[in-house]
């Protein structure tokens, strides 16, 4: 079984789910071929900074978690080098209903909400990249100041419905 088939089948709960795209400035890309802990800590930033936004949305307890799985993709279209992550994310959080039970408490994704979520991740990346000795304070500083997102991308424009599990598994492909 291929493994989108098996994520739809198998893993991923038939709830409304969301693909999240986030795109580093091209300065920023190399880094991530050579510093696996540098990758990591981007998706995890990524990830969290959805989470932090969908918990809010939907006014769930801070216990609340979304449900993802991600890929970082290497190419772009033209199979060019362009690093970036692609997350399917639960279009909400699941909370304990009951001490056993868990239900999704629905979130509404926004054009504010994305904008919240691509600057928090613009804001910690550069602190990550600074840390792990790959920019200069100076550098990051500088960058963060640049207009139009600085080169930082996220879109979440692409839903799909909770019983549109062969739509969710070409998203996957």
């Amino acid at each position: 079984m291929d493994a989108a088939a098996h994520l739809v089948d198998a893993v991923l709960p038939l709830t409304p789910m969301r693909q999240w795209v986030l795109s580093l400035p091209k300065r920023l890309r190399p880094a991530l071929r050579s510093n696996k802990a540098l990758a990591t800590r981007v998706l995890r930033i990524f990830i969290s900074s959805i989470q932090r936004e969908l918990r809010r949305s939907a006014a769930a307890p801070v216990g609340a978690r979304i449900g993802a799985v991600s890929f970082l993709q290497r190419f772009g279209s033209a199979l060019n080098e362009h690093w970036h992550y692609h997350c399917c994310v639960s279009d909400g959080v699941f909370a304990a209903a009951d001490g056993q039970t868990l239900a999704l408490m629905l979130a509404t994704v926004d054009a504010e909400m994305v904008a919240r979520v691509q600057a928090r991740v613009r804001r910690r990346v550069l602190a990550a990249y600074c840390r792990h000795g790959v920019l200069s304070e100076e550098d990051a500083q500088n960058m963060a100041g640049w207009d139009h997102g600085g080169g930082f991308s996220v879109d979440a424009s692409v839903g799909i419905a909770a019983d549109d599990r062969p739509a969710l598994e070409r998203l996957l492909r």
